[in-house]
């Protein structure tokens, strides 16, 4: 048992380090007082935080979530970045964003923290952990940055100066009083690099996200993407990586980017999903949101041998996957589509997937 704070904290962010994690920092569970400003105010305009469900009290105040807890120890679990990214080029690969087709780091990380945590507690017999994930209510980023693992970046993403911006979060809340750290005072390069990359312009204002406009929101997002965005999607299945990837910062792998085969991958079974990307991170949103992404790259393929397997997926069981088979399928043309989208009309009852083929009937005859 340790009574000196300062020697275990070394101790414990030494733990954390030979489990792989890093930059490691320890904050009070105090509240997010200027996170929370930002939330309200986001909230009082009509506006929202896209995949949360909890209210602005309970994501910016530990104790709401854990009442026992004194301190958070954050943490950071770095990923490799490949040198080959997205393409916006006629192509049958689809792409996963860096990080996302390994094993669920979210298995992976909480694995790590639950031995942090079983580490702090030989220490301190009395301790309780809390390990969580970025699934959880809390504001992840604002604890992290709080705890200084890193910096703000232009892109809204947290930075490590010298290291970049590819890293998840976890952390670990506790009943044991640990001595916290301090925001880093540094800043990011503010080169604009990140900004200048977005392909849809969800950057314009420096440090805010206009997630309306965010191809990786889109991507993982269960309503189908705006029409004027589609394009700009290139071969991405899930996130984009373009902000991220363009960070100075980031040393990149020498290995290429995950890609699959997009017509393999728009028609598996749900039986075949499961087997393929059960484990990985990709599969949280589940085989439908994704195939919608796969069939409208297929569209942005540009390769007409494509058309066959839309055609047979306009008659698919799901609304939005025959949402986008429509779209893509007005990226051709041809009599084929045209009368494949017309008899399809006929027997369409979903106002949703009406719309869409008749936009794709009006772009394919132009």
């Amino acid at each position: 048992m340790i009574n000196n704070v300062s020697t275990l904290c070394y101790r414990l962010k030494d733990k954390a380090r030979q489990l792989g994690l890093s930059p490691v920092g320890i904050t009070k569970a105090a509240p997010l007082e200027e996170t929370r400003t930002i939330l309200e105010q986001i909230s009082r305009t009509g506006g929202r935080i896209p995949f949360t469900v909890d209210s602005v009290s309970r994501r910016t105040d530990p104790k709401l979530v854990w009442p026992e807890a004194e301190s958070i120890v954050m943490v950071g679990f770095p990923y490799q970045v490949p040198t080959v990214g997205p393409s916006t080029g006629r192509t049958l690969k689809g792409y996963f964003a860096a990080g996302t087709y390994e094993l669920d780091y979210h298995r992976v990380l909480i694995d790590k923290l639950s031995e942090l945590g079983t580490f702090l507690q030989s220490q301190v017999p009395q301790a309780e952990v809390f390990p969580f994930v970025d699934t959880g209510p809390l504001v992840e980023r604002a604890l992290a940055y709080r705890a200084g693992l890193g910096v703000w970046g232009e892109n809204s993403f947290l930075i490590r100066p010298q290291h970049g911006p590819a890293f998840f979060l976890g952390g670990l809340a506790t009943n044991a009083v640990l001595a916290p750290d301090h925001p880093l005072t540094d800043s990011c390069l503010r080169c604009r690099k990140c900004r200048d990359a977005c392909p849809t312009n969800a950057l314009a204002v420096p440090y805010r996200l206009n997630y309306r406009r965010c191809l990786s929101y889109w991507t993982q997002a269960k309503e189908i993407m705006p029409d004027e965005l589609r394009s700009q999607l290139g071969n991405r299945l899930y996130g984009c990586d373009s902000c991220l990837r363009a960070c100075p910062l980031i040393k990149k792998s020498p290995r290429e980017g995950v890609t699959v085969d997009l017509i393999k991958f728009a028609t598996l079974t749900n039986r075949e999903f499961r087997h393929q990307y059960g484990s990985s991170s990709v599969a949280w949103r589940g085989r439908t949101v994704l195939q919608r992404n796969a069939v409208l790259v297929l569209g942005n393929s540009g390769q007409k041998e494509v058309i066959p397997i839309l055609l047979r997926l306009l008659l698919d069981p799901r609304a939005s996957i025959r949402a986008a088979a429509a779209w893509s399928l007005g990226c051709y043309g041809g009599y084929q589509v045209q009368s494949a989208l017309e008899k399809r009309l006929d027997l369409e009852t979903e106002p949703s997937v009406q719309a869409e083929i008749v936009s794709a009937y009006e772009r394919s005859s132009t």
